[in-house]
């Protein structure tokens, strides 16, 4: 007679072999030539830029048939997906589509970063003020607050680690409290983003899927609670002016409410927390461009987007076709996806002279695309600027020496590249 724990064991074992089969097809691809499977094997997500390169050399844009999907490598044509009103980021014009919302709660097509106009135009007008550049400027205060606070705690001549004993805790703790969530309950939303993120990309393990929805479901139970109670309370936190949004009659509905606020709370922290650990990484295995930044703290504005273009924290970004659609001569069929390839483009020796080389003095940095570009223009982009420049600001200040002290570990995601442990060791100028 079977138990429940003979169900979750054989579940446990039907998973790992899938799981199995998925990385064995991956391998069998890789090997027979196929450029994108390489990118899913444990070589191209340590270092994805080498098959980016073989991308580019192979065309601005070309087809993965085993895949299904077609992909856009270059800088000028990356540039122009992002913006071409073809191309759909609604994933119900895919074939076979499924949602990846959370059952009754919303739909994924209800989260901004997958709607089309006019409803992404609407959204978009609701929640952007909050995120404008002068908004954001008003919380530097606040983020140099807490930066100091677990600089403090580091200690300036032990051992830590910059991702999940700084960069983790700081962008959880502005990200909640811009949305209004009590500070003390940061470490649940770490742990929550940590598995939700597992399902984002082009291969994911059913562990990874089964750990990302049962943490989905924790999280958007506990917004939902907070939701009531800020309707009965409003505060002066982006949760309670979302509710309270009105333009010209329009207002969020309780499932795009939802929605919407699940997305900023994991998009607001997981990308910037990936900037600062494979920021870290570059800097530090750069050591002339580590100490060029801790001698002229002037540089660290454009450190930054230096090192948005050269390790990009999201890798691409999707699009789907809603029709057929021709491009640069390629005929695209309805229903197939565009991968549109943001860290090939960041590399693109057509614009970044040298682009595998870190230099923070780079005239041009800022016209990488890390941020995608156009309509969908990633609304948290200040705040990422300003929690970059806070914590390279303070890093360079207050620890010149930092060196790594041991082995690095990536993430094992395609989509959002960045450490699960970046350990350092460093002693203070005082």
């Amino acid at each position: 007679m079977s138990t429940v724990t003979d169900i979750g064991w054989r579940t446990r074992i039907g998973d790992v072999a899938l799981d199995s089969v998925q990385r064995a097809g991956v391998r069998v691809f890789a090997l027979r030539g196929e450029t994108v499977a390489r990118l899913m094997t444990p070589k191209g997500l340590a270092d994805p830029y080498p098959v980016y390169a073989q991308l580019r050399a192979a065309g601005e844009i070309c087809e993965s048939k085993r895949l299904g999907v077609w992909l856009l490598t270059s800088h000028r044509l990356v540039s122009a997906g992002v913006r071409d009103e073809r191309l759909s980021v609604d994933n119900r014009a895919v074939e076979n589509y499924q949602d990846g919302g959370m059952g009754d709660r919303f739909s994924d097509h209800e989260m901004i970063l997958r709607m089309d106009p006019p409803d992404h135009t609407r959204i978009r007008r609701l929640v952007g003020k909050a995120f404008t550049p002068k908004a954001m400027a008003s919380l530097r205060g606040r983020i140099e607050a807490i930066s100091a606070e677990l600089l403090d705690r580091c200690g300036a001549s032990t051992g830590f680690d910059v991702v999940g004993d700084y960069a983790v805790p700081l962008t959880i703790r502005v990200i909640c409290s811009i949305l209004g969530v009590p500070d003390d309950e940061w470490r649940r939303f770490r742990a929550w983003g940590d598995d939700a993120t597992r399902s984002m990309g082009l291969m994911v393990s059913r562990r990874d899927q089964r750990a990302a929805e049962a943490s989905a479901e924790e999280l958007s139970e506990y917004l939902a609670a907070l939701i009531t109670r800020r309707r009965s309370s409003p505060g002066e936190d982006l949760l309670s002016a979302m509710i309270a949004a009105e333009e010209e009659g329009d207002r969020l509905s309780d499932r795009e409410l939802l929605a919407n606020a699940f997305l900023i709370l994991l998009a607001g922290f997981e990308t910037t927390v990936n900037l600062i650990g494979n920021g870290t990484m570059a800097l530090l295995s750069s050591p002339n461009q580590w100490e060029d930044l801790c001698s002229d703290p002037s540089l660290v504005a454009n450190a930054v987007e230096e090192l948005l273009r050269f390790d990009c924290p999201v890798q691409f970004t999707g699009r789907n076709l809603p029709s057929d659609v021709e491009l640069e001569g390629a005929r695209m069929a309805k229903g197939k996806q565009v991968l549109i390839l943001l860290g090939s483009a960041n590399r693109d020796p057509a614009v970044f002279d040298d682009p595998d080389r870190l230099d923070i003095r780079r005239a041009n940095a800022r016209e990488h695309v890390a941020f995608s570009s156009g309509p969908h223009y990633c609304l948290g982009a200040s705040l990422a600027r300003l929690e970059g420049e806070v914590a390279f600001g303070d890093l360079s200040r207050r620890l010149p020496l930092l060196r790594l002290d041991g082995r690095p570990v990536r993430k094992r995601t395609d989509l959002l590249r960045g450490y699960e442990r970046v350990p350092v060791r460093s002693t203070s100028r005082g």
